[in-house]
């Protein structure tokens, strides 16, 4: 088995796409700028706005493959994996003012934000003699999430330089293992047992640049790991209809 789904509106930014765009959010990518001393967007000396459309894509793949090893043992494995990405950039631009020769420059400003998931497990199916089967569970997740953004100015010597920023980087790591195990004692009469342990590893960390060009490294920076682990027995025991203990 395996399906795949891509989007392609940051390659083709089709009439539709604008339509929902604009539904959606109730507005036009069109962002308006400062106002202008007369009023808002106008007035004597007018204003200017900036064109900021984003810039989505998500893409992810699911593939499973099933192998019967015996008559008794059936083993599978899975993959999973998935990307969205939200840009919101846009580049540096100069406005002038309307009736007016003055002029600004607009800084290029980078706004990105990144999630993906990758899933990869294992399952091994076993039927015992005596009406026992199980079945065994390995795998391993991962979750990430990053999200970049900059602002860059120019300086009176026309030279770009960054003037804000933040990155801010968070990922889950999850590894388990699961046994299961299903005894048809007899007719209506059934034992669950198991056994589940899994490892969880979390980071976070942030870093920024201020205004005043001070750059500030790990303001946040979390390492934390933890360990759980279950055990299970359960006894179903149909008697009669409908009494189930």
């Amino acid at each position: 088995l395996l399906a795949a789904r891509r989007s392609y509106s940051e390659v083709i930014s089709t009439g539709a796409y604008k339509s929902l765009y604009t539904f959606l959010t109730g507005s036009s990518t069109a962002t308006n700028g400062p106002r202008g001393f007369g009023g808002r967007g106008g007035g004597r000396f007018g204003g200017f706005s900036t064109q900021q459309t984003p810039t989505p894509m998500f893409y992810d793949l699911d593939a499973k493959l099933t192998y019967s090893l015996t008559p008794d043992d059936i083993l599978s494995a899975s993959v999973y994996n998935s990307l969205d990405d939200l840009n919101k950039s846009q580049q540096a631009a100069t406005q002038q003012f309307t009736n007016s020769t003055f002029q600004i420059d607009l800084p290029s400003q980078t706004d990105d934000t990144r999630q993906g998931n990758l899933g990869v497990s294992a399952k091994w199916f076993h039927q015992w003699s005596g009406g026992l089967f199980s079945n065994a569970v390995l795998a391993t997740a991962k979750y990430s999430s990053a999200y970049h953004f900059e602002i860059d100015r120019v300086n009176p010597n026309r030279n770009t330089q960054n003037a804000q920023s933040t990155n801010e980087d968070n990922s889950i790591n999850d590894n388990s293992f699961r046994l299961d195990n299903v005894w048809d004692v007899s007719e209506g009469h059934e034992i669950l047992f198991g056994t589940q342990i899994s490892q969880m590893n979390v980071t976070y960390t942030l870093s920024a640049t201020t205004i005043f060009n001070q750059t500030q490294t790990n303001l946040l920076d979390m390492n934390q790991q933890a360990t759980q682990s279950a055990l299970y027995v359960q006894d179903k025991w149909k008697i009669f209809t409908p009494l189930i203990v």
